[in-house]
């Protein structure tokens, strides 16, 4: 098992994540090309992937889709109510292209097991201002290894803590810090936003999920999805990694938003 996160951040996000035998891609932000060079640099092609598997409709995590299967003819999963928000036409995405985005989605549930090859994937709801949002745990049926993945939550629930119990390899957000927020440039309402239960997970939150999840046998963190305003990667680092120090064995790493960040896979 192994995951390489192509980039991720508020300009777009793509994360690889194959067995050997079976190869899958989390989000398609971005564009096209950028996703064919990262995998390119990985030995890997699209080509090859079988599927992308969608956490929620926001375009830093969709925007390439439309490129990519009018070239590539792969599945798409996702909820029913993404898919219906990202296969609506727009004045700036005609209904042709449409129609093609929506003839490549197999819709999943959240709370259910899907086996994509030699991957078993669970899905489960997260807490975000879109209908229908998901992470996932990716498990080969090769090795055994396990990969929890959530990003752009507002909170950990219940369902996150249970699924992730045991799972040594996870990627998870830490998009901000809470000081920087305030204190920076956004509008109030904005702050708010991110700041809610539906919004995005703050380095501090991170800090105390990755520190119950280490305690428990977690051994390998990557933190995804940090903003650019309002984080730095030393910052999210210094933060969750404070919490674990005590705990031998835990690795931290921070996502790059410009070039590919391999997990470490336990």
């Amino acid at each position: 098992m192994k995951a390489n996160i192509l980039f991720s951040g508020s300009k777009g996000n793509c994360t690889y994540i194959s067995d050997g035998e079976t190869s899958l891609l989390v989000d398609a932000g971005g564009n096209l090309k950028r996703i064919r060079e990262s995998l390119e640099q990985l030995g890997e092609s699209l080509d090859n992937i079988k599927g992308i598997f969608v956490t929620h409709e926001h375009t830093d995590h969709i925007n390439a889709l439309y490129n990519i299967t009018k070239k590539y003819n792969l599945n798409i999963y996702t909820t029913e109510e993404t898919a219906r928000a990202f296969c609506t036409p727009t004045p700036s995405r005609d209904i042709d292209v449409c129609r093609n985005v929506a003839g490549c989605v197999m819709t999943v549930k959240p709370s259910k097991t899907y086996e994509i090859g030699s991957i078993y994937v669970k899905t489960f709801s997260t807490p975000h201002d879109t209908e229908g949002s998901l992470g996932f745990v990716f498990k080969s049926t090769k090795d055994e290894k396990s990969i929890g993945y959530a990003t752009d939550i507002g909170y950990v629930t219940d369902d996150m803590k249970q699924l992730f119990r045991g799972v040594k390899n996870i990627i998870i957000e830490a998009n901000h810090d809470i000081e920087m927020l305030k204190n920076g440039p956004y509008p109030e309402y904005l702050k708010e936003r991110i700041l809610s239960d539906r919004g995005h997970l703050s380095n501090m939150s991170c800090a105390e999920f990755v520190r119950e999840l280490a305690k428990e046998g977690s051994c390998s963190f990557t933190l995804a999805h940090l903003s650019e305003e309002n984080n730095r990667p030393d910052i999210a680092y210094d933060t969750v990694k404070s919490a674990i120090e005590d705990i031998d064995g835990a690795v931290v790493k921070v996502a790059s938003a410009y070039s590919t960040t391999e997990v470490e896979i336990f």
